[in-house]
């Protein structure tokens, strides 16, 4: 397709081939988000960390807890630089030292306004941005990753991170923002397609294509007006 229909791609110079995260291939993608409406749910307080600065909740739906969705919140901490949902530790800037201090295990967390940095497991986790620009690192498993108002940085540092059957959803993805994928050895050798496609309703689906079986080896949903290829970055 042609960029007049918002539909475009980048081939590698030695050419090559030419808020809900409830769906499992593009196919099925719903950008217009017309499914069935979250059930009513109650949240509640599990647990509140960092001296009562933050709290860790669930939902309560049905009369029971959802703690596939778990939420460590650090919107009401002040100086939490890192969060790490894998070794389940945050880092604090206390009086000009980083200290390092533990918390529950979630699945999911909200960034303090301090937030530079949040890793999350090989499960799925829903992470959201500070307020001073983030680097999000996924590593996989269906992620939805919700990016703030400043210069965030979204990382893959493989291809395999975002697959069409297990895919990041980047919410808010602005101008100033960048996808930072490793490159896979067949990208070195520059054997590979590259493609955003307007999916409607604010989405963009993101695309990387080693021409190895005719289906993309990365692919990943992204909220933004419009997908420029120049956002994307890779690095060795």
């Amino acid at each position: 397709m042609s960029e007049a229909s918002y539909c475009y791609y980048h081939t590698g110079p030695e050419g090559g081939p030419s808020r809900t995260m409830a769906v499992r291939s593009s196919v099925d993608f719903d950008p217009c988000g017309s499914g069935e409406p979250a059930p009513d749910a109650t949240w509640r307080v599990m647990a509140r960390p960092l001296d009562g600065q933050a709290e860790v909740r669930a939902p309560e739906i049905g009369g029971k807890l959802d703690l596939q969705q778990l939420v460590l919140d650090l919107s009401g901490a002040q100086g939490v630089t890192s969060v790490n949902l894998f070794t389940s530790e945050v880092q604090v800037d206390r009086a000009g030292l980083s200290v390092t201090v533990a918390m529950p295990v979630v699945p999911n967390a909200i960034g303090s306004p301090d937030t530079r940095h949040m890793v999350g497991t090989e499960g799925r986790n829903i992470l959201h941005a500070g307020e001073h620009g983030t680097t999000f690192e996924g590593r996989g498993g269906a992620d939805a990753l919700v990016g703030g108002s400043s210069a965030d940085i979204f990382r893959f540092t493989s291809l395999a991170q975002s697959t069409l059957e297990d895919y990041a959803s980047i919410y808010q993805f602005g101008s100033e923002d960048r996808i930072e994928i490793t490159r896979s050895e067949a990208m070195r050798q520059h054997n590979y397609t590259m493609r955003a496609e307007d999916r409607g309703c604010g989405w963009w689906q993101l695309t990387i294509d080693e021409g190895k079986d005719g289906s993309p080896e990365f692919f990943a949903m992204v909220e933004t007006q419009r997908l420029d290829l120049n956002s994307v970055h890779f690095v060795d």
